[in-house]
């Protein structure tokens, strides 16, 4: 759980967030980073992710023709930011974060 500090009308609030980060985050000295537009490069991500299209349905819940869908060359389902995101780190191509071993 991370307290995150907040000012609201010149009083001091805590609100508890809840985390999978063990660390606390400081709100104030944390750089802003804008999130990525998603793009229809779902099938080159999948790839340098080393997955199968079954196992890819499978990591993100879906049926293995709703991924299909999502890498079909005309007429693409989208991504939603999420889970665009998460196919960037699977990849290692996120520009912002890395994914590292505990």
């Amino acid at each position: 759980m991370i307290l995150l500090k907040r000012d609201i009308n010149q009083k001091e609030r805590f609100i508890a967030a809840p985390t999978l980060f063990s660390e606390n985050i400081n709100m104030s000295t944390t750089p802003f980073k804008p999130g990525v537009i998603v793009q229809t490069d779902v099938r080159l991500l999948r790839v340098a992710a080393g997955m199968t299209q079954e196992r890819a349905a499978e990591r993100f819940n879906l049926s293995l023709r709703v991924w299909q869908l999502k890498e079909a060359a005309k007429n693409p389902a989208l991504f939603s930011q999420g889970e665009y995101e998460l196919l960037l780190l699977l990849a290692g191509k996120h520009p912002h974060f890395e994914l590292t071993p505990r």
